[in-house]
């Protein structure tokens, strides 16, 4: 998962700043090493590690829970210590306030102010689908909001499942202010979700906390928009996919991030629609170069790119903005060769992700060039371009999730500073043996898992080479350079873990030795198939240690060895 690979950003950015280098960072997919999973259940924060040990009712309440957790601002007592310390991210029912709270002598039930506040989802008076959501089972809408006065019973566990309550009506199992309630006398979604992670919505019907797939309706928030169809828990965002008609906000820089984009900033373009287009799916815009540099600073959106002849646009992306450019058809940019131009140019702490999008082609410069910004790149292609591949000239943030960068003139990428991510990419057959080599890291981070560095043919070590203070973790993954010896004694700060290396230096412990890249390993290196053709014929297998956090899949949707060792690379057979 892409989150997987993010997650371990934010310590490579502590590291990275410590030795003043300036790297980008997050929670991350984005802890643990590149690939710590950040799966957030409803309940769980992807902010800072919790300020403070107590319970946030002993303590200063709301404020406390607001300086600790940005997006877990309230304070409920129905919360463990454990659990983020009791604080949670809607205002909880009266009878898990400290104090009582604010509107303490209210009903049970959550008011619309608190789901439109908190995106939480309608409580179990509301049988609306909402924003989000997939699900098709019917919401029973006609359940009392309130409680039974005449069959209602007494009990003592405030805000939690009192035992004499469950036994004696099922239905009512949980305390409020002091009578046996059912789940939307507690305050329906709200409740629920602070209740139990793992049964975030309120049935109305049987009046029990149920997972998020069993109700119609959207109950996941903002942050953690993913019901998990298994789980039943909600969880933060790590794929384009799972933001239906939107794009996801994945980037450990992105205050944002694992939220969907909203709904209002998507725009389409059709470079083959009539000018200018609406923008519309319907009635695209027809130049992608207008349409970007139409973002202002601040704004968030989303632009669907629809294929066809090659957007030949010359893209500048200079504002501090959030992007995301995805492809409808694997659309490619390339260059107007009279400008000399990169492809794309992104700068200025503006933030673009990349989604089954080509930069191919570039006759006479580089595919991306980066300057203190971040570019997120998934399921995307960087090909045939005269130069660099990616080229970053100051600090930015440069992650590939199942991204292949292959047969680019000067080298695949080059960081002068910021960090490198890689999970299942490819960085293959780049370089002319006369010039840069697949990677060339100076006074740079990298963190790379289950990646192919292979065929790449440099000035020197054809694999990786090193410059300056450099820190960061290889694991999983093969380095084969057309000769042997492909990565640079420089790159010695970095820890080597589990890979297939063309490298006796590199060699040794948990690392396989292997010889020269032999294209005929792979199913087609010239299209940028890096996949293996016969597998028990390379020296890939029987290295790797998938350890928890790495993703789970291959390349291409294949599932990795948990509790054995498997390949090295994008491919697992």
């Amino acid at each position: 998962m892409l989150r997987a690979m993010l997650a371990w950003i934010g310590a490579l950015r502590r590291l990275a700043r410590a030795r003043a280098v300036e790297t980008w960072s997050s929670r991350i997919a984005v802890g643990g090493t590149l690939g710590l999973g950040l799966s957030l259940a409803c309940g769980d924060d992807p902010g800072p590690a919790p300020q403070f040990a107590a319970h946030c009712g002993d303590e200063s309440g709301d404020t406390t829970c607001a300086v600790a957790y940005a997006n877990k601002p309230y304070c409920s007592l129905c919360v463990a210590v454990g659990d983020n310390e009791g604080c949670v991210s809607s205002p909880p029912v009266p009878a898990c306030r400290p104090g009582g709270g604010p509107g303490g002598d209210d009903d049970g039930v959550t008011g619309g102010d608190d789901v439109g506040s908190t995106g939480t989802g309608a409580t179990a008076a509301d049988s609306g689908t909402t924003e989000g959501s997939a699900d098709t089972q019917a919401v029973d809408d006609t359940a009392s909001s309130g409680t039974d006065t005449e069959s209602s019973t007494p009990c003592t566990e405030l805000g939690a499942v009192d035992r004499e309550c469950q036994a004696a009506d099922p239905a009512r199992p949980f305390c409020i202010e002091g009578t046996c309630s059912d789940c939307a006398d507690a305050g329906g979604d709200n409740f629920c979700g602070a209740f139990d992670p793992a049964t975030p919505a309120c049935d109305a019907t049987m009046g029990a906390c149920v997972p998020c797939f069993e109700v119609a309706r959207t109950v996941c928030g903002e942050f953690t928009p993913v019901c998990d169809g298994v789980a039943g828990t909600c969880s933060a965002c790590d794929e384009h996919a799972q933001c239906e008609g939107r794009a996801c906000h994945l980037s450990p820089e992105d205050p944002r991030q694992g939220a969907c984009f909203a709904e209002d900033g998507v725009v389409w373009v059709d470079g083959t629609n009539n000018c200018p287009g609406a923008g519309t799916e319907a009635d695209p815009r027809c130049s992608l170069r207008d349409t970007v540099e139409s973002f202002d600073v601040g704004d968030s959106g989303v632009i669907f790119l629809v294929a066809g002849d090659p957007y030949a646009e010359d893209l500048v992306f200079e504002q501090d903005a959030t992007v995301a450019i995805v492809g409808v058809g694997s659309p490619s940019l390339t260059s107007n060769p009279a400008t000399g131009q990169p492809t794309l140019s992104v700068s200025g702490g503006a933030t673009v992700y990349i989604a089954n999008v080509r930069l191919n082609d570039n006759e006479t410069f580089h595919g991306l060039a980066c300057d203190e910004a971040s570019v997120i790149f998934s399921d995307a292609e960087i090909a045939g371009n005269s130069r660099w591949g990616v080229l970053v000239t100051s600090p930015c943030l440069i992650a590939l999730h199942r991204t292949v960068v292959h047969h680019n003139g000067n080298g695949g990428i080059r960081m002068l500073g910021g960090l490198l991510a890689a999970n299942n990419a490819t960085i293959g057959e780049n370089g002319d043996g006369s010039s840069g080599p697949g990677i060339q890291l100076s006074h740079a981070a990298i963190d790379l898992v289950y990646s192919t560095i292979a065929g790449n043919d440099g000035f020197g070590p054809d694999s990786m080479q090193c410059e300056g203070d450099v820190s960061g973790t290889v694991r999983n993954s093969v380095f084969n350079g057309v000769g042997l010896e492909s990565i640079d004694l420089d790159c010695f700060a970095l820890m080597f873990d589990n890979n297939a290396l063309s490298s006796s230096a590199f060699g040794g412990g948990t690392n396989a030795e292997i010889g020269a890249y032999v294209s005929a390993y792979f199913t087609d290196p010239e299209d940028g198939d890096f996949r293996l053709a016969a597998p028990p014929l390379t020296p890939y297998g029987d290295v790797a240690q998938w350890i928890e956090g790495d993703p789970r899949l291959d390349a291409d949707g294949t599932e990795r060895p948990i509790d054995d060792v498997g390949y090295a690379g994008i491919d697992e057979p």
